[in-house]
């Protein structure tokens, strides 16, 4: 695909990897439910505001309410749109949300919770006409 020479992969520990530049979007497909005290939670959100240029969007895939406990032998916190809302704080808008099911390869039934935010502007800086 043409647009794809556009598309920029970035790999590392998400927790502490700084972009030269503002991402346009953040994509998480099953991360986050991994940080599963409140400092690395914390973090997360915070490199993610950092990362993502105002107006700029998160995508993500977390275990919902209803999903696994463990994942790998790990344990995961689990979320639904509520909880993400309150994680992600005045930072982010959610522009929508939804719960699925995934089957693993194993054909195990997983529930996700799947989310799109919207990184605010500055509320400080916007300006009415």
């Amino acid at each position: 695909l043409p647009a794809a020479a556009d598309v920029d992969l970035v790999g590392g520990d998400v927790l502490s990897s700084k972009f030269a530049a503002p991402v346009d979007t953040w994509h998480d497909r099953a991360v986050l439910h991994f940080f599963v005290n409140r400092e690395d939670q914390a973090r997360y959100v915070a490199r993610t505001a950092a990362a993502v240029r105002q107006g700029g969007h998160v995508v993500l895939a977390t275990f919902a309410p209803d999903g696994p406990v463990t994942c790998s032998g790990l344990p995961v916190v689990r979320y639904d749109a509520a909880t993400l809302v309150t994680l992600f704080g005045t930072a982010f808008d959610l522009v929508d949300s939804f719960e699925a099911e995934h089957r693993t390869p194993l054909g195990l039934k997983q529930r996700f919770t799947h989310a799109t935010f919207r990184r605010a502007f500055d509320r400080a800086q916007v300006v009415t006409a």
